[in-house]
């Protein structure tokens, strides 16, 4: 009876230790392709983040051209790098390329609508087209994200000033007095 017994106990581990080790075999794939995903991404990030940085110190450096084919490589890797959009729109708004330089903002502001400095950035463009409209209603969003800028106060009585609408930058002066 106890060899029996014994025995049973013995078969019944070897048999949960074969299902064990099958399930683990039929696993290792998906496991060795999530591992192997991670690392190209790890990889991609760490290639981003170079080309970032050597992207930000040509623009300080003064090589703007350089700086942009850099921040295009890092969108080529990685298409919603927000700074990358940032920056290159800006270029583009310097090189006079004002209609890429309206879109690269856009689509900043589309992924990041709390981001009140891509939000300046999108009414610079505006500015530079003459759709002083615009810039005050994205002046205007910006300040609902940051209620308190008198910056952002400034430049929005400037933007209905432009248009002109007098009321308007009345309303505006009376909050940047208070």
């Amino acid at each position: 009876v106890i060899v029996l017994l014994l025995g049973s106990i013995m078969i019944g581990v070897l048999t949960i230790s074969l299902g064990e080790g099958f399930r683990l075999i039929r696993s290792l794939p998906a496991i060795l392709r999530l591992r192997f995903q991670s690392g190209r991404r790890e990889a991609l990030r760490r290639k981003c983040e170079r080309l970032y940085e050597e992207a930000e110190n040509a623009l300080i450096g003064g090589n703007i051209k350089k700086a942009g084919v850099l921040f295009e490589k890092v969108l080529s890797l990685h298409p919603d790098h927000i700074p990358s959009l940032n920056y290159l729109g800006e270029i583009m708004r310097q090189e006079g390329k004002l209609e890429q330089a309206l879109k690269m903002h856009t689509r900043a502001v589309s992924l990041a609508p709390q981001n009140v400095k891509i939000h300046c950035k999108l009414a610079e463009d505006y500015s530079a087209l003459s759709q002083y409209e615009k810039e005050a209603e994205t002046l205007q969003q910006a300040q609902n994200h940051a209620p308190d800028s008198l910056t952002l106060l400034r430049k929005e009585r400037d933007a209905w000033l432009k248009i002109p609408d007098w009321k308007q930058a009345a309303v505006i002066q009376k909050s940047i007095l208070r």
